[in-house]
């Protein structure tokens, strides 16, 4: 792909995430109710927990390019092992009471693989007596010198609004280049949502729809599909509601919330509710392609750049429609060009959306059309 078409990508999902969708039109006044419980673990005690699964190292949500080597988890090694301080660790609780780790993965994945035995210390600056030796090979008085070091760990409460967790996340994230929104939610709300998104958007129906290839190391591939799934969720299936009824489903003011309530709605579904979603998304991907081949989701030849609002749109249509009328490639085309040239649906691909209120005008627009469609084809 051209490096234009990348920063036109690049610049299109961005905006969403950085300018548009943190307040959406609503300022929040704090301070608000934050909850934090600061504790001390030793690394024996939190590798317990680890054990245990109350926390989960998945290293996923962190850029690839971000995830450290070998010489840098020894150097953290080094530090412990002189006594030399490490910086804060923020967890954030889970509804169910695990917990997810909002700063500092990488220190402590380097923690952990260290004492399975995972790499060896080397190029060390002052302990270099120890370089070549896995943990195993320490002396005990090393080994224990490791294990009862003490983590500073702050954790945030359940209790914290969603909202809030994710701008505390924006604060305190002290990676050299700060984590966007989906890399957040993709490390408060693990479970079912973020193992399907990875699915899907390494699902070979989805790459073949999208001509012009997302970077993956962003989550913006993973971003537009839970966007095109809520949505479709939100406005089709009633089911939804009936799967967990503290959770609320509808859109309200903070985009971010809406996302991130419908990724814990995800995560309480059943394995089965799970594949139909699963198998829906592919059969849509796999329609478009058919009908759009390489021009699916670009405006035309002359704009061969992925746009999202076509890409969540086209989605929620066939989705909405595709096990309920049975109409030929051809007709399909010919009704979802009539969406696309209506003048209102050529302003939101110009303009993209600007706040709650257009995505809600947006998909009862769209709403409206499936019914009508599905009479017609009845």
């Amino acid at each position: 792909m051209s490096k234009k078409s990348q920063d036109s990508i690049d610049k299109e999902l961005e905006v969403f995430d950085s300018d548009l969708l943190p307040l959406l039109n609503q300022e929040y006044n704090y301070p608000v109710k934050v909850d934090f419980n600061r504790n001390n673990f030793s690394i024996f005690e939190m590798n317990r927990i680890i054990d245990n699964n109350k926390i989960v190292l998945d290293p996923d949500f962190q850029r690839n390019s971000n995830i450290w080597n070998d010489v840098k988890k020894a150097k953290l090694m080094e530090s412990i092992l002189m006594g030399i301080p490490i910086p804060l660790f923020y967890f954030a609780e889970n509804k169910n009471g695990g917990l997810s780790v909002v700063d500092g993965l990488q220190r402590l994945f380097a923690i952990k693989k260290f004492m399975d035995d995972k790499y060896p210390l080397k190029n060390l600056s002052y302990l270099q007596n120890l370089n070549g030796l896995k943990f195993s090979q320490l002396e005990r008085d090393d080994q224990q010198r490791i294990e009862r070091y003490q983590l500073q760990v702050n954790v945030i409460s359940s209790n914290t609004p969603e909202y809030i967790k994710l701008n505390i996340f924006e604060r305190i994230n002290s990676g050299s280049t700060p984590l966007n929104k989906q890399e957040m939610r993709h490390a408060l709300y693990q479970g079912k949502s973020t193992k399907l998104l990875k699915e899907l958007s390494e699902c070979d129906e989805f790459n073949d729809a999208v001509a012009i290839k997302l970077n993956p190391l962003r989550m913006k591939d993973r971003y537009i599909i839970l966007r095109a799934l809520v949505f479709y969720l939100w406005k089709n299936d009633e089911n939804i509601k009936n799967i967990n009824t503290r959770i609320k489903t509808d859109l309200y003011n903070d985009f971010d919330d809406f996302l991130g309530r419908y990724m814990r709605i995800m995560n309480s579904m059943t394995d089965e509710y799970i594949n139909e979603i699963k198998n829906l998304f592919k059969k849509c991907m796999v329609l478009l392609h058919t009908i759009y081949k390489k021009q699916t989701f670009r405006r035309s030849e002359e704009k061969p750049v992925f746009n999202m609002v076509l890409f969540e749109s086209l989605f929620f249509v066939t989705a909405a429609l595709l096990n309920k009328i049975h109409i030929d490639n051809d007709t399909w085309k010919k009704e979802l060009d009539n969406i696309i040239n209506q003048e209102w649906f050529q302003i939101r691909l110009d303009e993209s959306f600007k706040g709650a209120n257009q995505m809600i005008k947006h998909y009862d627009k769209l709403k409206n059309i499936v019914e009508e469609l599905k009479e017609k084809y009845a």
